[in-house]
């Protein structure tokens, strides 16, 4: 997972920011948000391809830098110091965000559910495809996943219990063969669950604007369709810059969504696009933009307490490398 936060000023109006966080960024933006000191600091929250709170209690951490230590072959925080940033990309370890009693005196989720946060303009999405960057046989034994059709069933199962069978039922007209549903599958209970979790929580005291990110970079042909990242190079206009044709409607796509999300950072409002506070509707950027309820919905909040979406996050940030 990548790390962006973003800090926008519109027309240099220090009463008027708004901040943007992708992936981890989105996170570390949305910890922002329910902190009390920090969210004063900024008017309006951009958060893509996020996911909610995961933090450690303290005595976790301790436990967990101790292990990361003897894993690396490491004494000490003097020899953490002495590695290169390229020996400290290769340590095993996983990831802690940390309730340490100063920036977080309670859990983040507890706030959330409290509705103890400010009221503000929020946008938050995901992409289609957010996990297609991993569709490759180096990582699907770290991520569970079967090539064949005949374990398929078996497999899904183990990881998914009594939801297996709705999941499959669900996803499977949309995937291209069995890898790609059980991609899918960790698309919705990681990326698209998050974001509904967020939208319905968040949106229960500020406005929320929803989207489904469905515009594919002409980025290998288009072979891994909206990935994870991709709404970035539409917003910051940066396709040109990553040594592919530009289409035309790569070209049309950059122009709608810069001119949706700029009027969010202007004014907090998006004319034409739904609030998801109203009707549960959000924005489809796609060959045809249109207001469409959260996709798979229902299937998510028949999962969403079960813990299955906590032990995918936890699994892929685990394993990833």
């Amino acid at each position: 997972m990548g790390f962006l936060v973003l800090l926008f000023s519109s027309g240099g109006d220090n009463t008027n920011i708004t901040l943007m966080g992708h992936c981890g960024g989105a996170v570390a933006a949305l910890y922002h948000y329910l902190n009390p000191v920090s969210n004063k600091l900024f008017n309006k929250l951009i958060l893509c391809a996020g996911n909610v709170p995961m933090l450690s209690e303290l005595d976790y951490a301790k436990k967990a830098y101790k292990n990361l230590l003897s894993k690396n072959h490491l004494s000490g925080l003097e020899d953490l110091k002495k590695l290169s940033i390229k020996e400290m990309i290769k340590l095993k370890a996983g990831q802690n965000d940390i309730v340490d009693g100063k920036f977080f005196t309670k859990h983040p989720m507890k706030t959330l559910e409290q509705c103890e946060f400010l009221c503000m303009p929020v946008l938050i999405g995901s992409n289609k495809d957010e996990f297609s960057m991993i569709e490759l046989p180096m990582y699907y034994k770290a991520l569970g996943i079967t090539k064949k059709k005949k374990d398929l069933k078996e497999n899904l199962l183990k990881r998914y219990g009594e939801f297996a069978k709705n999941l499959e039922t669900e996803l499977k007209a949309e995937a291209e063969g069995i890898v790609d549903l059980q991609i899918q599958i960790m698309e919705l209970l990681v990326f698209h669950s998050s974001a509904l979790f967020l939208m319905e929580t968040i949106g229960k005291k500020s406005p929320v604007y929803g989207y489904r990110m469905n515009y594919i970079p002409n980025l290998y042909n288009g072979l891994r369709g909206s990935y994870h990242g991709a709404e970035l190079a539409f917003f910051f206009g940066t396709i040109d810059k990553m040594n592919i044709d530009i289409t035309d409607e790569n070209k049309r796509a950059t122009a709608l969504i810069q001119k949706d999300w700029l009027e969010f950072v202007r004014s907090g409002k998006i004319d034409g696009r739904p609030l998801f506070n109203e009707k549960g509707e959000i924005t489809e950027y796609d060959k045809e933009i249109r207001a469409i309820p959260f996709p798979h919905a229902k299937l998510i909040h028949q999962v969403q307490s079960s813990g299955i979406g906590d032990r995918l996050r936890k699994e892929y940030i685990n394993n990833r490398s």
